[in-house]
Protein backbone atom coordinates (compact mmCIF):
# COMPACT_ATOMS: atom_id res chain seq x y z
CA UNK A 1 0.00 0.00 0.00
CA UNK A 2 2.92 2.36 0.67
CA UNK A 3 5.05 1.30 -2.29
CA UNK A 4 3.88 4.06 -4.69
CA UNK A 5 4.83 6.72 -2.13
CA UNK A 6 8.22 5.08 -1.58
CA UNK A 7 8.83 4.86 -5.33
CA UNK A 8 8.03 8.56 -5.66
CA UNK A 9 10.55 9.39 -2.91
CA UNK A 10 13.22 7.28 -4.58
CA UNK A 11 12.55 8.92 -7.93
CA UNK A 12 12.64 12.45 -6.49
CA UNK A 13 15.96 11.63 -4.82
CA UNK A 14 17.37 10.43 -8.16
CA UNK A 15 18.02 6.93 -6.86
CA UNK A 16 15.97 4.79 -9.23
CA UNK A 17 19.13 3.04 -10.43
CA UNK A 18 20.16 2.12 -6.86
CA UNK A 19 16.93 1.18 -5.06
CA UNK A 20 14.99 -1.94 -5.99
CA UNK A 21 11.49 -2.95 -4.99
CA UNK A 22 11.46 -6.73 -5.25
CA UNK A 23 8.16 -7.58 -3.58
CA UNK A 24 7.63 -10.80 -1.64
CA UNK A 25 10.41 -13.36 -2.04
CA UNK A 26 10.65 -17.00 -1.06
CA UNK A 27 14.45 -16.90 -0.67
CA UNK A 28 15.50 -13.86 1.35
CA UNK A 29 19.07 -15.16 1.28
CA UNK A 30 19.31 -13.75 -2.24
CA UNK A 31 18.41 -10.30 -0.94
CA UNK A 32 21.00 -10.47 1.82
CA UNK A 33 23.63 -11.71 -0.65
CA UNK A 34 22.94 -8.73 -2.90
CA UNK A 35 23.06 -6.19 -0.06
CA UNK A 36 25.94 -4.11 1.24
CA UNK A 37 24.50 -3.51 4.71
CA UNK A 38 21.24 -3.43 6.65
CA UNK A 39 19.73 -0.19 7.93
CA UNK A 40 17.01 -0.73 10.53
CA UNK A 41 16.12 2.72 11.89
CA UNK A 42 12.89 1.56 13.50
CA UNK A 43 10.93 3.46 16.10
CA UNK A 44 9.31 0.30 17.48
CA UNK A 45 10.45 -3.31 17.17
CA UNK A 46 10.53 -5.77 20.03
CA UNK A 47 13.45 -7.81 18.77
CA UNK A 48 14.09 -7.25 15.03
CA UNK A 49 14.72 -10.71 13.62
CA UNK A 50 15.74 -9.01 10.36
CA UNK A 51 18.86 -7.68 12.12
CA UNK A 52 19.84 -11.16 13.30
CA UNK A 53 19.20 -12.59 9.82
CA UNK A 54 21.33 -9.90 8.19
CA UNK A 55 24.18 -10.54 10.62
CA UNK A 56 23.99 -14.29 9.99
CA UNK A 57 24.26 -13.53 6.28
CA UNK A 58 27.40 -11.43 6.72
CA UNK A 59 25.95 -7.93 6.50
CA UNK A 60 27.03 -5.12 8.82
CA UNK A 61 24.04 -3.45 10.48
CA UNK A 62 22.93 -0.03 11.65
CA UNK A 63 20.03 -0.39 14.09
CA UNK A 64 18.01 1.79 16.45
CA UNK A 65 18.95 1.94 20.13
CA UNK A 66 17.37 -0.43 22.66
CA UNK A 67 14.64 2.08 23.57
CA UNK A 68 13.29 1.57 20.03
CA UNK A 69 14.56 -1.89 19.12
CA UNK A 70 15.02 -4.74 21.59
CA UNK A 71 17.92 -6.53 19.91
CA UNK A 72 20.13 -3.49 20.51
CA UNK A 73 20.17 -4.36 24.20
CA UNK A 74 22.29 -7.36 23.23
CA UNK A 75 24.52 -5.48 20.78
CA UNK A 76 27.57 -3.28 21.34
CA UNK A 77 28.09 -0.09 19.33
CA UNK A 78 31.03 -0.32 16.93
CA UNK A 79 31.70 -3.93 17.98
CA UNK A 80 28.92 -5.89 16.29
CA UNK A 81 26.63 -3.08 15.09
CA UNK A 82 26.32 0.65 14.66
CA UNK A 83 23.60 1.73 17.07
CA UNK A 84 21.52 4.79 16.25
CA UNK A 85 20.55 6.85 19.30
CA UNK A 86 17.52 8.31 17.50
CA UNK A 87 16.09 6.55 14.44
CA UNK A 88 14.50 9.83 13.33
CA UNK A 89 17.90 11.51 12.93
CA UNK A 90 18.45 11.25 9.17
CA UNK A 91 21.97 12.72 9.28
CA UNK A 92 23.07 10.22 11.93
CA UNK A 93 21.65 7.40 9.81
CA UNK A 94 23.40 8.75 6.71
CA UNK A 95 26.65 8.99 8.67
CA UNK A 96 26.32 5.41 9.92
CA UNK A 97 25.64 4.12 6.41
CA UNK A 98 28.56 6.11 5.03
CA UNK A 99 30.83 4.50 7.64
CA UNK A 100 29.55 1.01 6.82
CA UNK A 101 30.27 1.54 3.15
CA UNK A 102 33.56 3.47 3.31
CA UNK A 103 35.46 2.16 6.36
CA UNK A 104 36.62 -1.35 5.41
CA UNK A 105 38.26 -2.17 8.76
CA UNK A 106 35.14 -1.19 10.71
CA UNK A 107 32.94 -2.98 8.19
CA UNK A 108 34.89 -6.25 8.37
CA UNK A 109 35.00 -6.13 12.17
CA UNK A 110 31.23 -5.66 12.31
CA UNK A 111 30.69 -8.47 9.80
CA UNK A 112 32.88 -10.90 11.77
CA UNK A 113 31.36 -9.97 15.13
CA UNK A 114 27.87 -10.05 13.64
CA UNK A 115 28.31 -13.57 12.31
CA UNK A 116 29.59 -14.65 15.74
CA UNK A 117 26.65 -12.94 17.48
CA UNK A 118 24.15 -14.57 15.12
CA UNK A 119 25.71 -18.00 15.65
CA UNK A 120 25.06 -17.66 19.39
CA UNK A 121 21.41 -16.80 18.76
CA UNK A 122 20.36 -19.62 16.42
CA UNK A 123 16.93 -21.13 16.99
CA UNK A 124 18.47 -24.32 18.38
CA UNK A 125 20.41 -22.33 21.00
CA UNK A 126 17.42 -20.19 21.91
CA UNK A 127 15.21 -23.29 22.20
CA UNK A 128 17.74 -24.99 24.49
CA UNK A 129 17.90 -21.89 26.71
CA UNK A 130 14.10 -21.71 26.89
CA UNK A 131 13.90 -25.42 27.69
CA UNK A 132 16.26 -24.93 30.66
CA UNK A 133 14.09 -22.08 31.93
CA UNK A 134 10.91 -24.16 31.64
CA UNK A 135 12.47 -27.17 33.37
CA UNK A 136 13.74 -24.96 36.18
CA UNK A 137 10.32 -23.37 36.58
CA UNK A 138 8.54 -26.74 36.51
CA UNK A 139 10.83 -28.26 39.13
CA UNK A 140 10.63 -25.33 41.51
CA UNK A 141 8.35 -25.64 44.53
CA UNK A 142 6.90 -22.26 45.52
CA UNK A 143 5.70 -23.66 48.90
CA UNK A 144 9.20 -24.35 50.26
Amino acid sequence: AQEPAFRAQVQSAGLLDRVFFVGAMNDVGLVYAAGDCLAHPTREDTFAMVVLEAMANGLPVAVSAEHYCGISGLLTHEVNALILADPRDASALAGALRRLLTEPVLRQGLVNAGIQFASLHQWSSVAAQQEKIYYAAASCNPNR
